[in-house]
C-alpha cells in the first residue's frame, strides 16, 4: 500500500492514495463514487481503513449475517453446488458445536463435504484432538452429516492450512468450493488465512457479487480459469445467544484465548449469574460440582435462590458484572426452563452460543435463566 499526501486539493481517498486496493474483492478503493466498484465512506476511511475492504466486502464480512436465516436463498447456492458436484466445506466452532448445527442443512451439505473445527486454540490443551474428532464424529452422524474428512483447524495458529489446501485439491475435482457456515464460526478468518497464501494464477479477479435469483452476497475467488471458491455468507442461527444479544456483547461470550475450565459447586437453591444475560441454579438436596466452560471474560458471581432477583438486577444496575445487555433487566427478561438429570452418566449442559457446564447426573433438578429463544440442551458425553 502506497500513500501519496495532495495538500493543495480536497483530502478524498482517490487523491490521497496511490493505488490501494480492496484486500477482499481486489478493486481499487476509492470514496467519489457510491455505485462503483471499491467504494469506502469517509467514516469507514477513519474508522476502518487499515481492514483494507471497500464496503461492500466489509457489509459482507460484518454484516451480512444479521439477518440471514438458512432459507431459501441459501438452500438455492447449495442446491446448485450439489448439482454441479462442487466441494462443500462446513464450517463448525469448536465452542459453539451445537448452535453450529444448523436445522435443516443436513441434506443441502452432500457427500462431497469436508468438515472444518474451527477455533482448536481456544478449547484446553488437556482435550485431545482424537478425542474431539471422535465427539464430532458422533454428533455429525446423528444429524445425518457424513463428510469425507473431518479437519481440527485455527485460522489464529494457522493449525493445518496446508492440509485444508491438500484437501480441497483432492476432493473438489477441477469444481467449485463453497465455504458455509454459522455467523461468527470464524469460516471468513479461514478464508482469510487462506489468501494471505494465495497466488492468482488466472485473468480474473477476487470479487463479490449478488448470487442470482438471491439477495446474498458471496466472494468469488477464482482457483482456476473454470472453478472457484466461494465465501457465503454467516447463516443466522436464531437459537444462538451470539444472535439474541447485542455486537458489544461479543467480546465477553465470544472467547478470543483458551477456554480456562473453572470449577464451581452449587448447592440447594444456590444459583450461578452469568453476566448480566443468564442464570443456572441446582434445586437439589445434594451439592453439585459444575465444569463451566465458557469464555474467560464472562464474569460470574452466586446467589441464594430467595435474593436472586434483586442480586440479578443490582448487578445490573451498578454495572458490576459483565456483559450487560440493554435487553434485560431483570430476571423477567429472560426465560426459565426446569431441567430434570438422568439418574448417572457424564452429562454436559449447553445453553447455545453461551457457555457449557459438565457433571455427573445424579437426578438434579436444574433451573436455566436464558435470552429468549435461546436454546438449551443436555447431552450424555
Amino acid at each position: 500500500m502506497f500513500f501519496k499526501k495532495n495538500n493543495n486539493s480536497k483530502a478524498t481517498i482517490t487523491s490521497q492514495i496511490r493505488i490501494l486496493r480492496c484486500s477482499s474483492c481486489g478493486a481499487i478503493l476509492q470514496d467519489e463514487d457510491k455505485s462503483d466498484v471499491g467504494y469506502i465512506s469517509s467514516k469507514r476511511i477513519e474508522n476502518h481503513l487499515e481492514e483494507g475492504l471497500c464496503d461492500r466486502c466489509y457489509n459482507l464480512r460484518h454484516y451480512n449475517a444479521s439477518n440471514n436465516q438458512f432459507d431459501a436463498d441459501y438452500q438455492k447456492i447449495l442446491t446448485n453446488a450439489l448439482k454441479t458436484n462442487s466441494l462443500i466445506v462446513f464450517v463448525i466452532d469448536l465452542f459453539s458445536f451445537e448452535p453450529s448445527l444448523i436445522p435443516n442443512i443436513s441434506s443441502y451439505l452432500g457427500d462431497n463435504l469436508i468438515v472444518i473445527l474451527n477455533k482448536r486454540d481456544i478449547l484446553p490443551k488437556t482435550q485431545t484432538d482424537e478425542e474431539i474428532i471422535d465427539h464430532a464424529r458422533k454428533r455429525l452422524n446423528a444429524e445425518n452429516i457424513h463428510p469425507k474428512e473431518i479437519l481440527i483447524f485455527s485460522s489464529y495458529t494457522k493449525l493445518n492450512i496446508e492440509k485444508l489446501f491438500a484437501m480441497m485439491n483432492q476432493y473438489r475435482n477441477g469444481k467449485d468450493v463453497y465455504f458455509v457456515g454459522a455467523y461468527l464460526v470464524g469460516k471468513s478468518s479461514i478464508v482469510t488465512e487462506m489468501l494471505r497464501q494465495y497466488d492468482n494464477n488466472t485473468t480474473r479477479m477476487i470479487t463479490t457479487k449478488q448470487v442470482p435469483g438471491t439477495v446474498l452476497d458471496v466472494m468469488e475467488i477464482p482457483l482456476d480459469e473454470t472453478s472457484s471458491m466461494y465465501d457465503t455468507p454467516g447463516i443466522y442461527n436464531p437459537n444462538s445467544a451470539i444472535n439474541q444479544l447485542e455486537r458489544e456483547t461479543y467480546k465477553y461470550i465470544v472467547p478470543r484465548e483458551e477456554i480456562q475450565p473453572r470449577k464451581i459447586e452449587l448447592d440447594k437453591n444456590q444459583f450461578l449469574i452469568l453476566g448480566g444475560v443468564a442464570c443456572l441454579g441446582n434445586l437439589t438436596d445434594s451439592k453439585t460440582e459444575f465444569t463451566l466452560m465458557a469464555s474467560n471474560m464472562l464474569e460470574v458471581t452466586k446467589s441464594k435462590k430467595d435474593k436472586l432477583e434483586k442480586t440479578f438486577e443490582m448487578l445490573i444496575s451498578s454495572k458490576q458484572i459483565r456483559p450487560i445487555s440493554s435487553q434485560i433487566k431483570s430476571i423477567d427478561d429472560l426465560e426459565r426452563k426446569e431441567i430434570q438429570v438422568p439418574p448417572k452418566g457424564h452429562m454436559t449442559l449447553i445453553v447455545f452460543g453461551l457457555y457449557n457446564v459438565r457433571f455427573e447426573a445424579n437426578n438434579q433438578k436444574l433451573v436455566v435463566y436464558v435470552p429468549k429463544n435461546v436454546s438449551v440442551r443436555l447431552i450424555i458425553d
